[in-house]
C-alpha cells in the first residue's frame, strides 16, 4: 500500500490490481475483468508498470492510471475534469489519445478544461463557461466566427511593393500601411484565400520573402 498522501488520492493499489478491482465493482466476470485490465493498461501505456507499486509511478503515469481504472468496464459515457493537469506532455498525450478512442468508439465524453488548445482538438461541440454561467455553445468554429475574429497574413517584401496590389480576393484588407522592410498585414476572410494572395504578391513589383499566417483560434478569442 502507497504512504504518499497524493497518490492515495488517485489510487491505492498496484496498477493491474487497481483495474481489476474496478472492473469487478462494475460486474465483470473475474476472466474477463483480467483481460480487460491488462488490455486497458497496454492502452494507457501502463502494461510494464502492471505491477508495481503506486508510489513509484511518476504523476502522469497516476494520472493514466486513474483514466484507465474510468476506462475498464467500457462505459457509455465518460465525465472527465481536467484530466491533464500537472502531468508531463508525454502522459498527456497519452492521455489525449486514450480519451479520443473511447470517444471514437461510440462513448459519450464530457470533457472540462480551462486549455483552449484541448478543447479545439478534442471537443466536436463546446461549452463556454464564465463565473457559473455559459456564455456561447457550438461547434470550435462557430465560437471563433461568433467571437468576429479572421485570420490574418503577414508578408515580408524586399521593398515596399505596388499599392493595391492585393485587390482581387473579396473582403481582404490591409490592417496596416507597410512597415520597416516592407512588411504588409491583412485580414482575410478566410484561409482559402492564402494561396491567391501569395500568387499576387508574386506579381506587386517586388521580391518576396516571407510570410506568416495567423489562424483564429478560442485562446486568442478569449483573450479579447
Amino acid at each position: 500500500m502507497c504512504s504518499s498522501a497524493s497518490a492515495r488520492s488517485i489510487a491505492l493499489y498496484p496498477p493491474l490490481q487497481n483495474l481489476k478491482i474496478f472492473a469487478r465493482v462494475h460486474a465483470l466476470p473475474r476472466r474477463l475483468a483480467e483481460a480487460r485490465s491488462i488490455e486497458t493498461l497496454e492502452a494507457v501505456g501502463l502494461r510494464d508498470r502492471a505491477n508495481d507499486p503506486v508510489w513509484t509511478l511518476s504523476g502522469g503515469m497516476k494520472r493514466r492510471l486513474n483514466l484507465a481504472c474510468g476506462l475498464v468496464h467500457r462505459p457509455e459515457a465518460l465525465l472527465l475534469d481536467e484530466p491533464t493537469v500537472g502531468v508531463d506532455p508525454q502522459s498527456r498525450e497519452g492521455i489525449l489519445m486514450t480519451i479520443r478512442a473511447a470517444a471514437d468508439f461510440g462513448a459519450a465524453v464530457l470533457y472540462s478544461t480551462h486549455y483552449m488548445e484541448e478543447v479545439e482538438r478534442m471537443c466536436d461541440r463546446a461549452f463556454l463557461i464564465d463565473r457559473g454561467k455559459l456564455i456561447a455553445q457550438g461547434t470550435v468554429t462557430q465560437l471563433i466566427e461568433v467571437g468576429g475574429r479572421l485570420p490574418r497574413m503577414e508578408i515580408t517584401f524586399e521593398k515596399t511593393p505596388r499599392p493595391g496590389w492585393y485587390d482581387g480576393p473579396p473582403g481582404v484588407k490591409e490592417l496596416a500601411p507597410a512597415i520597416a522592410g516592407a512588411k504588409i498585414a491583412l485580414e482575410l476572410t478566410n484561409l482559402r484565400q492564402v494561396s491567391e494572395l501569395l500568387e499576387l504578391a508574386n506579381d506587386a513589383g517586388c521580391r518576396r520573402l516571407e510570410f506568416t499566417v495567423h489562424s483564429p483560434n478560442l485562446s486568442t478569442l478569449l483573450s479579447h
